[in-house]
């Protein structure tokens, strides 16, 4: 176990000051490996120790008890340092599929926002209040989405840095990151003037419909009266000096209003 123990902490000491970032990762995960591989012999060491000790007991100095203690000392010193690093380090990592699939959603996002402002004015009040709504709803979601935005470009530059990452994927990274970003901002200045276009349109589209209404009722009560002109009825002369008119009495009452 000592010797094994020698060979782990000269190796920690390569990988904390020797090697470089791709390397030292490697190395820490071999002694992650091989620590894991290691805690059953440990414990059995313990467990045997500790039952010649017992037997012991009343020896007024017992060398086995400080070399296992130096050896859990070790032993402690090394699990602390590899398994803390390796936490800190895909804490700190970025998995490339996660961050495809929240960029591919936010591209999506980005695109149906884009389709909205893209979409044709008509007269037809229901339609525009349809998709105003829905160009409100977008702007309400801006906030949510520009957090996943910020998420997206710090793990990018993470991203950047893996020395895994291959001049053209990470070109691809570069290029992708960079139109989502002129995207997001092309949406964002864009849905606030679509909302103004199409709530002025709206107000146009129902100010027409009210003009209209009247129109139609106004005709509606024209074709009413000549109608009841036309009709049958008694008659009521007028003479003004040389002339006679006949006036039907409704349409004169009509005249009178």
């Amino acid at each position: 176990m000592t010797a094994w123990l020698d060979s782990a902490e000269n190796k920690l000491t390569t990988a904390r000051n020797t090697l470089g970032p791709e390397e030292a990762d490697q190395m820490y995960k071999e002694l992650e490996v091989s620590l894991r591989q290691h805690q059953g012999h440990v414990k059995k060491i313990n467990s045997a120790s500790e039952e010649i000790l017992r037997e012991s007991i009343g020896v007024p100095s017992n060398p086995l008890s400080d070399r296992l203690e130096l050896i859990n000392h070790r032993w402690e010193v090394l699990c602390s340092e590899v398994f803390a690093r390796q936490k800190r380090s895909k804490e700190s990592s970025v998995e490339p599929q996660d961050f495809t699939n929240d960029m591919d959603e936010l591209f999506s996002w980005i695109d149906e926002t884009e389709n909205m402002i893209g979409s044709s004015l008509r007269p037809d009040v229901h339609y525009l209040e349809a998709l105003l709504e829905k160009l409100k709803d977008r702007e309400d979601e801006v906030a949510t989405r520009q957090a996943s935005l910020s998420s997206i470009n710090t793990r990018g530059a993470k991203l950047l840095q893996s020395p895994t990452l291959t001049e053209e994927d990470r070109a691809n990274v570069r290029r992708d990151m960079d139109s989502l970003n002129e995207g997001w901002t092309k949406v964002t200045l864009t849905v606030p003037q679509k909302v103004v276009q199409v709530e002025e349109e709206l107000r146009k589209v129902k100010t027409l419909n009210e003009g209209l209404d009247d129109l139609q009722n106004w005709v509606d009560s024209t074709k009413v009266v000549l109608a009841t002109q036309a009709s049958p009825v008694k008659s009521l002369t007028e003479v003004d000096g040389n002339d006679s008119v006949i006036i039907d009495r409704q349409v004169r009452n009509v005249i009178d209003r």
